[in-house]
């Protein structure tokens, strides 16, 4: 699934929430920013402690081979399913401040 693929699912998915539709669209702006920056390193796991302090989206993966764009505020994570969760709950899934090349 392509970056814009992912962010047309975000834009589309029914949110029944005023708060996080008023945040997806802060989010998402940010999502295009990462996007836009190219970067040329691979960006490291983000660890629990800098979850909670983020407030930003992330980009997760669980096996390592496909992974999507969540928004993440302060260790709360919300998936495009838009079930959320905290971070500390999933212990197998990874999450990056930037997509990871190849995946």
């Amino acid at each position: 699934m392509s970056d814009i693929e992912v962010l047309q699912g975000l834009r589309n998915h029914h949110i029944n929430d005023t708060y996080k539709s008023e945040r997806i669209s802060v989010v998402l702006t940010r999502v295009i920013q990462v996007l836009l920056q190219g970067e040329n390193e691979q960006p490291h796991m983000l660890t629990l402690e800098e979850l909670e302090k983020r407030s930003d989206p992330v980009w997760s993966t669980v096996d390592e081979i496909e992974g999507y764009w969540c928004l993440c505020q302060k260790g709360f994570i919300l998936p495009p399913s838009g079930y959320g969760f905290m971070a500390k709950e999933r212990p197998d899934w990874k999450f990056y401040g930037s997509r990871p090349k190849g995946v």
